[in-house]
């Protein structure tokens, strides 16, 4: 599964269909409350939710969704690639 279709697939399980409010997954992402997440945080995510992930397909994600590439993804960047890969939700 790729990062946009997770994002979506996670986006409306937690929200069933109505529109989210992005700050509360990224939270799920940024345990340590820096206000960012990188690699390590994904992978995390990942294994608690038990779903299989490769070094590739978190690199890409993190090259998807790090806008201004440097090396962390942060709310707003996680804001704006979510708007633009679920508008429907």
């Amino acid at each position: 599964m790729d990062f946009p279709n997770f994002l979506t697939a996670f986006t409306a399980f937690l929200y069933g269909g109505t529109k989210p409010n992005y700050s509360k997954i990224f939270k799920l992402f940024d345990d340590e409350k820096v206000g960012c997440f990188n690699e390590k945080n994904i992978r995390r995510v990942f294994k608690e939710l038990d779903l299989k992930i490769t070094e590739d397909e978190v690199q890409l994600m993190v090259e998807r969704t790090d806008l201004n590439n440097d090396g962390v993804i942060t709310e707003d960047e996680f804001a704006q690639v979510m708007a633009h890969i679920s508008p429907k939700i």
